[in-house]
């Protein structure tokens, strides 16, 4: 059984500021009220308890910004959140190239695979163009000057904004020539968007044509880094910060400057001043060159402002020093702790304190500390934070924001700069001693091979699952002609002309057909893509662009097709809109060419018997089209939906049969009509609206109708059910003999449920009972989450591994001794599972990630010494585990996980977490002795045969050399 709430130190804390004189605009400086959340991770303080970890939007891919092809100016993009689209680099990365330099005079940008950097070299100073994949030098340009230099790229048009001038090039064919020259004085790094670049400078925002590379608009402002954020309707609002004197105040403010600029895209570009809010007293009046403002919003609850840093201290009625502000609307603002360079991210700012703390702050005013200085990772230091899909860099390690898991950490990097997401599983940055360097993943996807003008050929497309003679396997590739034939047990589907085998399940199908129909999707979007760029429509092309690498479109081949628009003028001709109805005619063409497809495909599954994988193709046709009607797509769906499917009379019942077959397909789940045999396994009475499902192990009711909830628990619990059978080598059982499992809405309704069984459900968050041959849990909710926050499916892995043991590997008999030894293997495989397998349909079955939290908890409790005698534990009894208290305990800070605070370990937490190390050890590091062993002493605990000192059975000459082992594993695991 898995523990369950407990209460938890949530540190955090919040300023209330004010200014001590009302200033102008009549407003207080203000700090927020203490909202204490009961989540422990960062994605818990954004979603509810009851959803599966990983439902954010946009975690792990695109951010969905059309028109995004590069970190191309300072802090990323025009808005200057410092987040990027691009791949983000999962694994720790090696370095993939080096090039060493006096000095680096700007932060590098990218365009279209392009590094643009401002360096100097011996003597002079240089503009450079790399080949962000492998490092190739492209191109040099001597610069002028002796001042600080900005940098932005534009359609491969490289800006540099020196003291006195802006000076472009244009990049192509390995070239990097000048173009146009334009004097005057600004402050800060430039800012582009949509071919205008934004400069402030002397209290004037100035709005620059590049192309003609005149000013086009001026307005009041500050100085820094100017934001710039689409407003709709073709206007954008551009922001800056700036310090200011008000005539009814005494001392010097900071400022916020807002300006609108319509008319983007068109010779009628204006720009003017809206306002200005005086925002908090500086300590010393200074330029602002070195500030940025970025936008801050929480669209959801129509809550928008905006981030300031300043590079002055700012002063307040609190202690300390302050750089950030943030500004809400009209209303007010609020100092923050955060003193490095900080992200923008969904609704959070993120960034390190004075103190070397990680913290973010929230739309509202609420913020957390995460990390403090002496909990982050080892070798882990603060720095300026970056983020490219979700994934966050701060300084030498990378976060995966949608989980709150630490990704990688390398100790030995130094960076002098952001590490800056200049490509797809690539990072830049610059080191003190003036080098460049690039880092790639490790498993970042092989790219198409160049050909011999330098340009990437495309990959051949995958075959198509009616492509004559095919096998399928597993993971949905399809074999090519002639490959040597796999082992039964990988093939998935087998089929030619004259039929079709079904050995599997309908998943890979579906990834088969997905694969290539997204193959042919993109060949079509670069298609359309050339015919905008040939009458040089960029907004479109970029449009496209975007749409083509969220369908897989190869990084080189991007590389090219970003390369058609480098160095050439936007179109401003008076017929541009004949011209881009003409193409969207085009493209609606070939957007109805590639969705006939989706639904031939789809047809094809339909009549060979495949209703997953044609309703989940059916969904996705209607994505391929540009709006419009997709009537018969939803029709053809709805067909499909079994009499079994509880909502088939609804009107929208076509968009939820799409929605859950989407979650279910992974798992193979089916849904059981209230007619159905199985319900009448259900002795207590359940609501109406309760559900069954039925995949190949499991037969879950649940009384919480959420097809996200539920799809994600019957992938997590599906596979972890399928993966012990791999390692105990149980085959397949028959259909009757499913785990029943039973989802309850809340805490109340499982113990009403449980009665007087219901012993440990003050403390359980689910449990197995060997008595009914039934698992049941509760959607966690508030203070009945998990203690590590672990999200429902987690816990029910965990419990399923207990039933599968039970039921499947000991057929229902087991002679367990409540004060028999070794009971650690019970729960130590159960724990193991639960933390090493993810899902079905999102990654491969592996058992060895040693940061998984149980692991990474036991690691921290080996440095306090606070774990238990490894002798200790290999003869606890289940009835002395019943014993251990599950409140009190040591307080740790899990390293690999981030997390709100420290975390109380009770004496059975520990329990799990040392058993679930010591199972990780043996199965993965003790080689197929360990193995057989571990197997043994399951098998010995269930038939009642563990005798004690279970170290001898485990193959230790001692109590001590066990000790010894796991703890130098731990050290591992700690480092």
């Amino acid at each position: 059984m898995r523990q369950g709430a407990s209460k938890r130190l949530e540190q955090g804390f919040l300023l209330s500021l004010c200014v001590q004189e009302e200033c102008s605009m009549g407003k207080l400086l203000r700090g927020g009220d203490d909202r204490r959340r009961p989540s422990l991770s960062l994605l818990g303080w954004l979603v509810a308890a009851s959803l599966a970890i990983g439902a954010l939007p946009h975690a792990g891919g695109r951010s969905g910004r059309e028109g995004e092809t590069g970190w191309n100016q300072h802090r990323g993009d025009a808005a200057a959140t410092a987040t990027s689209s691009f791949r983000a680099i999962r694994s720790t990365p090696g370095e993939e190239w080096r090039h060493d330099f006096g000095a680096i005079l700007a932060e590098p940008v990218s365009w279209g695979g392009v590094v643009y950097a401002a360096v100097k070299e011996g003597p002079q100073r240089k503009l450079v163009a790399f080949r962000a994949s492998g490092g190739e030098r492209l191109a040099s340009a001597v610069l002028g000057g002796k001042g600080p230099v900005g940098l932005a790229v534009w359609q491969g048009t490289a800006i540099v904004v020196a003291e006195d001038e802006i000076v472009t090039y244009a990049y192509a064919a390995n070239r990097l020539a000048f173009r146009k020259r334009l004097k005057g004085k600004w402050d800060g790094p430039p800012s582009v968007h949509e071919g205008l670049l934004f400069l402030a400078g002397g209290g004037e925002l100035s709005c620059i044509d590049l192309e003609r590379l005149s000013v086009v608009g001026t307005a009041e402002a500050g100085g820094g880094r100017v934001s710039v954020c689409p407003a709709g309707g073709g206007d954008a609002i551009l922001s800056s910060c700036g310090v200011a004197s008000p005539p009814r105040l005494r001392g010097t403010y900071l400022a916020l400057h807002l300006a609108r600029l319509t008319g983007i895209g068109t010779k009628e570009v204006s720009l003017r001043h809206e306002r200005s809010q005086i925002l908090t007293m500086v300590d010393e009046r200074a330029a602002i060159s070195a500030g940025y403002v970025a936008r801050w919003a929480d669209e959801d609850h129509g809550v928008e402002g905006w981030l300031v840093h300043s590079p002055v201290g700012l002063r307040s009625s609190g202690k300390g020093t302050y750089y950030t502000v943030l500004p809400q609307s009209e209303e007010g603002c609020w100092l923050s702790p955060i003193v490095t360079d900080a992200v923008v991210w969904e609704r959070l700012v993120l960034g390190f304190s004075a103190d070397s703390e990680l913290v973010a702050f929230e739309t509202g005013g609420r913020y957390r500390v995460f990390v403090s200085a002496a909990d982050m990772p080892a070798g882990a230091r603060p720095g300026p934070a970056t983020i490219a899909s979700g994934v966050a860099y701060l300084g030498n390690w990378a976060v995966d924001l949608a989980d709150s898991r630490v990704l990688w950490c390398r100790a030995d990097l130094r960076p002098a700069t952001p590490l800056l997401p200049l490509a797809d599983d690539r990072v830049v940055y610059a080191t003190a001693d003036g080098a460049l360097v690039g880092l790639v993943d490790p498993n970042a996807p092989a790219e198409a091979p160049a050909d011999a003008g330098g340009e990437a050929g495309a990959l051949p497309p995958p075959r198509r699952p009616d492509d004559g003679e095919v096998v399928i396997l597993a993971d949905g590739r399809v074999l090519p002609r002639g490959a040597p034939e796999p082992p039964p047990e990988e093939i998935a589907f087998r089929g030619n002309e004259a039929g079709f085998t079904v050995t599997g399940e309908e998943h890979p199908l579906f990834l088969a057909w997905r694969n290539a129909l997204h193959a042919e999707l993109v060949g079509e979007i670069e298609a359309t893509f050339r015919s905008y760029a040939k009458v040089r429509l960029f907004d479109e092309c970029r449009r496209l662009l975007a749409e083509a690498k969220d369908y897989g479109l190869d990084s080189r081949q991007a590389t090219t097709l970003e390369g058609l628009l480098a160095g050439k003028p936007a179109n401003q001709s008076g017929n541009v809109e004949d011209q881009r109805r003409r193409i969207r005619a085009e493209e609606d063409e070939r957007r109805e060419k590639v969705r006939s497809s989706f639904v031939a495909a789809a047809d094809w599954c339909r009549e060979r018997g495949q209703r997953g994988a044609a309703t989940v193709l059916y969904s996705h046709a209607r994505h391929v089209r540009r709006g419009g009607e997709n009537a018969d797509v939803i029709e053809a769906a709805a067909a499909l939906a079994p009499a079994e499917f509880p909502w088939r009379a609804e009107k929208d019942a076509a968009e939820r049969w799409m929605a859950w077959t989407e979650e279910l397909l992974p798992a193979a789940a089916s849904f059981c009509g209230r007619e159905d045999p199985d319900w009448k396994r259900l002795e207590e009475s359940w609501p109406a609206d309760a559900i069954a499902l039925r995949t190949k192990n499991l037969l879950v009711f649940s009384q919480a109708p959420d097809a996200a909830l539920l799809g994600r628990c019957l992938r997590k619990g599906e596979g972890s059910m399928r993966a012990v059978g791999e390692i105990l080598g149980v085959a397949a059982a028959p259909e009757e003999e499913r785990l029943q499992v039973r989802i309850y809405t809340d805490r109340e309704a499982y113990q009403a449920a449980l009665g007087e069984k219901g012993d440990a459900a003050d403390w359980s968050a689910g449990l197995f009972s060997p008595a009914e041959n039934v698992s049941r849990f509760f959607v966690p909710r508030g203070k009945d989450g998990d203690p590590l926050a672990r999200s429902l499916d987690g816990v029910l892995a965990h419990e399923l591994t207990h039933h599968y043991l039970f039921r499947r590997w000991m057929g229902g008999r087991q002679a367990l001794d409540p004060d028999q030894p070794g009971f650690w293997v019970v729960e130590g495989i159960a724990e193991f599972v639960s933390d090493q397998f993810l899902e079905l349909g999102r990654a491969e079955r592996r058992f060895d990630d040693p940061t998984v939290l149980s692991l990474d908890v036991a690691a921290r409790l080996a440095e306090t010494d606070s774990l238990l005698p490894l002798a200790a534990l290999l003869d606890l009894s289940p009835r002395a585990f019943q014993g251990l208290s599950g409140e009190g305990g040591p307080r740790v800070r899990p390293r690999y996980t981030l997390a709100a605070g420290e975390v109380e370990i009770s004496p059975r937490h520990a329990f799990y977490c040392e058993a679930a190390a010591l199972a990780f050890l043996l199965w993965n590091r003790r080689g197929e002795e360990g193995r057989a062993a571990f197997l043994r002493a399951l098998r010995d605990h269930y038939e009642g045969r563990t005798a004690a000192e279970g170290w001898k059975a485990l193959g230790w000459e001692s109590a001590a050399a066990a000790e010894a082992e796991l703890r130098a594993f731990l050290r591992g695991v700690a480092r």
